[in-house]
C-alpha cells in the first residue's frame, strides 16, 4: 500500500480527491502544518507528498515543494496550484513535481494523479496496490 501525504488546512475540500485515492489503495495521511510536511520527508518520506498553498504555519505550494526538494530530492510530489498549467509548469520548472491540481480537486484529479505516479513507482519495482 503507498502512502501520500496531503499538507493542507482545508481538508473538506478534497473530500472526493481523498476518497478516491483510498478506493485505489492508498493510505492518506493528512498535516496542516509545513513543520510536519518537512519532518515526515526526511524521517518517514510518503511515496507522494501533495502540497496545498494554504498550510497553517508557513508557506505552501511551490516554495514548500522547493524546500521539500531540498530535503529529499527523491520524493515525489504535486502541489496545488491557482497558476495555468503553462504559468505552472514554467514556475515549477527544475522542481521535478509530478503534477499541479486545481485548487479543489476531485475525482478526476486522483485518477490521473495515481496513474502518474504508478509509472514511477512501477519503475522502482513498487506497485500502488
Amino acid at each position: 500500500m503507498i502512502q501520500i501525504l496531503v499538507a493542507s488546512s482545508r481538508r473538506d475540500d478534497f473530500s472526493g480527491f481523498e476518497k478516491a485515492l483510498e478506493e485505489k489503495g492508498a493510505r492518506v495521511l493528512w498535516t496542516d502544518r509545513q513543520k510536519d510536511l518537512m519532518e515526515k520527508a526526511e524521517k518517514e518520506p510518503p511515496d507522494l507528498a501533495i502540497v496545498d498553498e494554504n498550510l497553517s504555519d508557513g508557506p505552501g505550494g511551490l516554495e514548500a515543494v522547493e524546500t521539500l526538494t531540498r530535503i529529499n530530492p527523491f520524493l515525489n510530489c504535486a502541489a496545488v496550484t491557482g497558476l495555468s498549467e503553462e504559468d505552472f509548469h514554467d514556475a515549477s520548472e527544475g522542481f521535478g513535481v509530478l503534477a499541479g491540481l486545481p485548487k479543489n480537486p476531485g475525482k478526476e484529479d486522483a485518477l490521473k494523479l495515481i496513474e502518474a505516479l504508478e509509472k514511477i513507482l512501477t519503475m522502482t519495482g513498487k506497485s500502488i496496490q
